[in-house]
C-alpha cells in the first residue's frame, strides 16, 4: 500500500491537522464561489440585451419633424443611417417578412377608398400604449395631440401569428370592439404570417369601417363603455385597452351606470343579453372582462379559459393593489389604465428574433451584433462556473473527510448530494402544485363560466 503523503499523523497532532484544514476549506471554497460569481456575471453580460458600443461608435441622429423617418443607432463611423420608422408608408415591412406584398396593398387601397388612412405595420412583439403613442408623435400621426379620427394603425407579429389594430375616435365604436372577434375568424382560416392572410384581415376591418353601426344600447360590442361619461374621454384608457387586445385578448371594459342587484349579477345580465357573450354555456375563451361601478364602489375582472394561466392567481390582486386605490382615490381613468398596463405587462408574448423597430427604448438596432460578440464570453463564463461548482463541492467533501464526518469516495458523496437535492426539490413542487390548486378553486368565480371575481373598494 502506498502510503499518502498528504495524510495527517494520528493522534493528537493529527486532529489539529484536521482541524487546521477544515477550518481553510470553507475559505477556499468561499474563493472558489467568488470564482463562480464572477462567471455568472460575466455570463449575463454576455447574453445580455445589450453592451456598450464599440469604440469610435456615435449615435446616430433622429430627427423628431412630422412625418419624418428615425435612424437606428449606434452606428459605426462611416456606416450609413439606416430608416426604420417607415412614417411615410402605408405598409413598412423592412425584413419582407409577408412575402410577395401585391394583394396586401391592394386590400390596403381598398380600405383606403373608403375614406380611411390605414397604416400596416409589420414588427416581431405587439408594441405597448406607450410606444405606439410615441411612434405617432414622432411620425406625425398626432395632429393637435390626438389621433386621426378616421385613421387605422393595424401592427401584424408575423412570430405570433396575430395583429392589433388602434383606431382613431370616428372609428372605434364601429371597428375596435369587433376586430378581436373578426381577427380570431381570419386566423382560423387563414394565415397572419403572409401578405394573403392580412390581406383578408384587411378586407374585414375595412367592412367593418364601412357599415352602419347598430343599436348597442348596452354597450355589447364596445371596447370601452362609458355611458355617463365618467372618463371625460381620458385617451389612456382606450390606449390600454387596445394594446392589451393587441396581445391577443377579446376584451371588454365598462364604467358601470348604478344598476339594480351587485355587479356580479350585473355581468350574468350581460351574458345572457349580449351576442357574442356566451359560446355553447361558456364565457368565450380568450375574453377578459374589465368592470368599475363607482356608484357600488365595486370592480370585477373576469376572464375565459384562456387567460387561466395568465389570471387564475392574480385576478384578485390586480384588483386590490393597482386598480382599487386609484379608485378610492377618485381616478377612474388612471385605475383602469394602470390595471390594463398591469395585465399587458403580464401577457406572454413571442421571442424577439431581432430588434423593433417601433420606438421603443430598449431598442438600438445592434441586437445582432451584440449577441455575436457575446458567444465567446459567455462559453468560458461557463467554464468559469463548472470550474468553479466543482472545485467547491470537492472541497466540502475534503473537509468532511478530514473532520471523520463520512468515509464516502468523492464520487459517491457527489451523487448522494445530487440525489438528495432532486427529493426535495421534488417536495417543494409538489407541495406548490397542491398549493395553486386550491388557491384555483377559490377563485373559479362562475364555475362554467371560468374564472374571475369582483371586490369593493
Amino acid at each position: 500500500m502506498v502510503a499518502d503523503d498528504t495524510a495527517p499523523p494520528a493522534g493528537p497532532a493529527g486532529r489539529a491537522a484536521r482541524r487546521a484544514r477544515s477550518r481553510r476549506a470553507p475559505v477556499l471554497a468561499g474563493l472558489l464561489g467568488l470564482l463562480g460569481l464572477l462567471g455568472l456575471v460575466g455570463l449575463v453580460g454576455a447574453l445580455g440585451p445589450g453592451a456598450e458600443a464599440p469604440a469610435g461608435a456615435q449615435e446616430a441622429p433622429t430627427s423628431t419633424d412630422a412625418g419624418s423617418t428615425s435612424t437606428v443607432a449606434p452606428l459605426l463611423p462611416g456606416e450609413p443611417a439606416v430608416a426604420v420608422d417607415g412614417c411615410e408608408e402605408v405598409l413598412h415591412d423592412p425584413d419582407r417578412a409577408l412575402g410577395d406584398d401585391a394583394p396586401l396593398r391592394a386590400a390596403i387601397d381598398r380600405v383606403g377608398a373608403q375614406g380611411v388612412a390605414l397604416r400596416v405595420r409589420v414588427d416581431w412583439t405587439m408594441p405597448g400604449a406607450g410606444e405606439v403613442v410615441a411612434l405617432e408623435r414622432r411620425c406625425g400621426w398626432r395632429p393637435g395631440g390626438t389621433r386621426d379620427p378616421r385613421s387605422l394603425l393595424l401592427v401584424v407579429s408575423p412570430a405570433a401569428e396575430d395583429a392589433g389594430l388602434w383606431p382613431g375616435a370616428d372609428l372605434l365604436a364601429p371597428v375596435a370592439g369587433r376586430f378581436a372577434a373578426v381577427r380570431d375568424r381570419v386566423a382560423a382560416e387563414a394565415d397572419l404570417g403572409t401578405a394573403d392572410g392580412v390581406a383578408g384581415l384587411v378586407d374585414e376591418i375595412g367592412a367593418l369601417a364601412a357599415a352602419e353601426p347598430a343599436p348597442d344600447p348596452l354597450g355589447c360590442e364596445q371596447l370601452v363603455w362609458d355611458p355617463e361619461g365618467t372618463l371625460e374621454g381620458d385617451p389612456t384608457v382606450t390606449d390600454a385597452a387596445l394594446a392589451l387586445q393587441a396581445d391577443g385578448h377579446d376584451l371588454r371594459v365598462r364604467v358601470e351606470p348604478p344598476t339594480d342587484g351587485d355587479i356580479d349579477a350585473r355581468l350574468a345580465q350581460l351574458e345572457d343579453a349580449c351576442p357574442g357573450w356566451q359560446v355553447d354555456g361558456d364565457r368565450p375563451a380568450r375574453r377578459v372582462i374589465v368592470v368599475v361601478q363607482p356608484s357600488s364602489r365595486s370592480t370585477g375582472l373576469w376572464y375565459g379559459r384562456d387567460a387561466s394561466d395568465l389570471l387564475a392567481d392574480r385576478w384578485e390582486a390586480i384588483q386590490t393593489r393597482t386598480m382599487n386605490p386609484r379608485f378610492r382615490a377618485g381616478d377612474v381613468a388612471g385605475g383602469l389604465a394602470d390595471g390594463l398596463d398591469q395585465l399587458t405587462r403580464s401577457s406572454p408574448g413571442p421571442a424577439r428574433p431581432f430588434a423593433t423597430d417601433l420606438g421603443s427604448t430598449g431598442s438600438d438596432g445592434a441586437g445582432s451584433a451584440v449577441d455575436r460578440r457575446g458567444v465567446p464570453g459567455a462559453v468560458v463564463a461557463l467554464g468559469l462556473l463548472f470550474v468553479g461548482a466543482w472545485f467547491a463541492s470537492y472541497l466540502n467533501w475534503r473537509s468532511k473527510v478530514d473532520a471523520g464526518e463520512t468515509t464516502e469516495s468523492f464520487g459517491s458523496y457527489s451523487r448522494s448530494r445530487s440525489t438528495s437535492a432532486r427529493r426535495s426539490g421534488s417536495g417543494r413542487s409538489g407541495s406548490g402544485r397542491r398549493s395553486s390548486g386550491r388557491g384555483g378553486r377559490r377563485s373559479s368565480g362562475g364555475g362554467r363560466r371560468s374564472g374571475g371575481g369582483s371586490t369593493r373598494w
